[in-house]
């Protein structure tokens, strides 16, 4: 983010193509952990802050891209981009996109109204590709393009929380544990109760 104020929030529904995204995680009543999301406009990119270090910030803004035709020189910055798997096998339609948008740290291809298939990648081997593949399937339909944002707020909440030293005592060196079983989306104080089911780590691309 280039430090200027995000402005005035978008209302759930915008049809803006490309947008930034401040997340905040909460712990819920019933112990389920609430990533609350709120979109803002984005304007041309400028710079952007490391991710690691974009978790230390008040505002964790990210740029967030959705296709088709999302403005290009937003989609070649964003952070996140997600777009629908269409007639392809999913695998395959995530590929396509994680090779398009190769700058991505969180990628996802919706498959319904309810569900989504997201790539995160872990903030601790940058570069390297290795992360994890998770199915994000809702209780019911709501803002499946928002599932990988929802992800990656969780991401970027951890780093808060985890001191630099933290990362390099987990099994794998440096990579974020696995995602949580279960979050809740929250947009406009609305909840979506989201299941994340059959996370594996992965390198890009073995699978």
């Amino acid at each position: 983010m280039d430090g200027q104020s995000p402005g005035v929030a978008l209302w759930p529904g915008d049809p803006a193509r490309a947008f930034h995204i401040d997340t905040h995680v909460l712990p819920g009543a019933d112990g389920v952990a609430q990533i609350h999301l709120t979109r803002y406009p984005a304007g041309e990119p400028t710079s952007y802050s490391p991710y690691a270090q974009r978790a230390q910030e008040h505002l964790r803004l990210h740029l967030h891209a959705q296709e088709p035709d999302p403005p290009e020189a937003l989609a070649r910055a964003a952070d996140v981009v997600v777009g629908p798997a269409g007639d392809a096998p999913p695998l395959i339609a995530l590929h396509r996109l994680r090779t398009r948008r190769t700058a991505a740290t969180a990628v996802g291809v919706t498959l319904s109204d309810r569900s989504a298939l997201v790539w995160l990648n872990s903030p601790g081997l940058p570069g390297a590709g290795t992360g994890y593949l998770v199915t994000m399937t809702g209780d019911e339909p709501g803002p499946v393009a928002l599932y990988p944002s929802a992800l990656y707020g969780w991401a970027l909440h951890w780093l808060e929380q985890h001191p630099a030293s933290a990362l390099e005592e987990l099994p794998d060196g440096g990579a974020l544990p696995a995602p949580p079983l279960c979050v809740d989306l929250v947009e406009a104080w609305r909840p979506y109760r989201i299941r994340l089911e059959h996370a594996e780590s992965v390198t890009w691309p073995s699978w």
